[in-house]
């Protein structure tokens, strides 16, 4: 048996351990109950709202997932990863029946088969690429280095096992499997091939659009002239081709009708892309999810460009111009940390590429790779280490820094769990600058509009002569903003807050949190809320500054207060001062 063959039967039986084990059977048997998860749930929502619920055209407006911008409001994420889904979620329904369990589309056997989803379109992926590999010569050992390294030694087993509602290891699957079909068509013009290589680009397309920049590898697939001129001498190949697409494009314009009576909408409105400015830097080398950061060994992968040129440069200007213009659209989406998420996710979709990029890499000289298997095993290690603190939130969800990065790095004692904190979102998506509608600043020196603290100390403070006593006295530090012409409902707000912050003993301000509501004669209408201290610091004695950022979407109906608070809910002792808030209006695509 080939050693590559060998490291990929390795694979599935660590990956199917994990499965089990851990995603399934964790925590007391109830991890299971969160497979389907964040983003996860706007795409399962597609198979649950047609099949279970039967509400396909009448989406909830108040999940995160539903684009609440008419009065029928989409689903706002494509349709693809559904039907990625739609074989397990048949099976889940088929094996819920016998259970009796099929209630609302969430009990253990739609779970368990969409994280069963994940595993085999992970395990698909793989075996794509290693078949893939062999168009570039790669060795057999070289093979098998490469599919344990992809797999472990990057975020694609984080996405793949123990996150598989996320759509990025179907698209890694539709995206090896497209490339490796389309070009043994090019070579034997045969018709299952170019249906395979059809269905697949079609649903890569269909899970991300994005993803479309695939295309750019047409040049190597087709390989010369004369198979591009003997393909378009194919027409009934051609009209395939159309019908496939055509198929594609028509289930995502049939689910946009259904639900908000439009053939075509843009289901993402007040998000989108800054084209003209797009954060490449940021998305490669961001302490907070860079790409070269969290998955290194895909940079040391780019080193197999210097080789592949030699080999094959249709290969060679194929791939680079794909992976850049990955790149570009990635890092030119307004969000470019993309939320929650281990790394930079969106890149997952494209490793087949830079596995290719390494098995080339390794296939060179045998002492080009012995000299790599010292750091790629350090990188593989890492890897490990780090998926295990994001999954068990020992490293914080979306707000990393350089100076968490350090704090945590190689960490995974349990008292590191849920250490970080603090916030900085990116300012909500708008092509026009935000416009600055309420500035106000407490220094405690004076009683000032829309304030009030629980006590006033002047010992120690930072400025002037008095700052905010927290201690087991309770009571909250508390600004009021009313309702007026700077408020307006629709509008989506982005908050800049900072504050000096002083400890008596360490962690002493460890459970403060910075909480953000609106409120109406009903209720709250919004809730925002997390701990003040970004990470724990044995210095204490001394004023450290603090800046934080978060969006706040203005409920469209009537309102009437914004407010903002530190509160202190186990009563522990520490000083606030010099707290400053800027509110800030943002004009989304939506409501331009």
């Amino acid at each position: 048996m080939k050693i590559s063959t060998i490291a990929f039967i390795l694979i599935l039986l660590i990956n199917f351990y994990f499965l089990i084990c851990v995603r399934l059977q964790g925590n007391n048997n109830t991890n299971w109950k969160t497979v389907i998860y964040s983003d996860g749930n706007g795409y399962y929502a597609y198979l649950n709202s047609i099949f279970i619920t039967k509400e396909f055209a009448k989406q909830d407006a108040a999940q995160n997932y539903v684009n609440d911008t008419s009065s029928r409001p989409p689903i706002k994420y494509f349709a693809g990863t559904a039907i990625a889904f739609s074989p397990f979620f048949a099976a889940g329904y088929l094996y819920a029946l016998f259970r009796g369990e099929n209630d609302n589309g969430y009990s253990f056997p739609f779970q368990m088969m969409i994280a069963f989803a994940g595993f085999t379109y992970l395990g698909a992926g793989l075996f794509f690429l290693n078949k893939l590999m062999d168009v570039f010569g790669v060795n057999e050992v070289a093979k098998a280095a490469v599919l344990i390294l992809i797999t472990y030694g990057t975020n694609l087993f984080y996405y793949g096992i123990l996150e598989p509602s996320m759509s990025h290891v179907y698209s890694f699957s539709t995206i090896t499997i497209f490339i490796y079909a389309a070009y043994w068509y090019f070579r034997k013009f045969n018709l299952a091939n170019l249906i395979v290589a059809s269905v697949a680009l079609g649903l890569t397309i269909l899970i991300r659009p994005a993803n479309g920049v695939i295309i750019c590898m047409l040049p190597f697939l087709i390989g010369n002239w004369n198979k591009l001129r003997n393909f378009f001498l194919r027409y009934s190949h051609i009209f395939l081709i159309m019908v496939i697409a055509g198929m594609f494009i028509l289930i995502q314009m049939v689910c946009w009708h259904l639900q908000s009576g439009e053939w075509y909408i843009w289901s993402y409105a007040g998000e989108g892309f800054y084209f003209s400015r797009p954060a490449i830097i940021n998305v490669l080398l961001s302490w907070n999810k860079g790409f070269f950061i969290y998955t290194p060994l895909t940079f040391i992968s780019c080193l197999g460009f210097i080789r592949l040129y030699k080999l094959n440069r249709q290969a060679f200007y194929s791939i680079i111009i794909t992976l850049s213009m990955a790149l570009y659209v990635t890092a030119a989406w307004w969000c470019w940390n993309y939320g929650d998420s281990f790394g930079m996710r969106p890149m997952i979709d494209f490793y087949s590429l830079f596995g290719i990029l390494l098995g080339v890499f390794l296939s060179g000289r045998k002492i080009t790779a012995r000299l790599a298997a010292m750091p790629m095993a350090f990188l593989l290690i890492l890897s490990v280490v780090q998926t295990y603190q994001y999954y068990n939130r020992i490293m914080h969800r979306y707000n990393m820094d350089k100076e968490k990065y350090w704090y945590i790095f190689f960490k995974t004692n349990d008292r590191y769990k849920n250490v970080l904190a603090g916030n900085v979102d990116l300012p909500g998506y708008s092509q026009q600058s935000p416009v600055l509608i309420y500035s106000t600043k407490n220094d405690f020196q004076d009683q000032y509009a829309g304030w009030f603290a629980p006590n006033i100390s002047d010992d120690p403070i930072h400025s002037g002569e008095k700052s905010c006593l927290f201690n087991d006295s309770g009571g909250a530090l508390n600004f009021t903003l009313d309702a007026d012409s700077i408020l307006k409902p629709g509008d989506l707000l982005y908050v800049k807050a900072s504050l000096r912050r002083f400890e008596f003993a360490e962690h002493s301000s460890s459970a403060a949190t910075l909480h953000a509501s609106i409120e109406s004669e009903k209720g709250h209408l919004f809730d925002y809320e997390f701990r003040i201290n970004d990470l724990p610091d044995q210095n204490v004695g001394q004023w450290k500054f603090f800046n934080y950022a978060f969006n706040i979407p203005v409920p469209k109906e009537q309102f009437q207060t914004l407010t903002i608070q530190i509160l202190n809910p186990e009563r522990q002792r520490f000083l606030i001062d010099d707290f400053e808030i800027t509110v800030y209006r943002l004009f989304p695509q939506s409501l331009m």
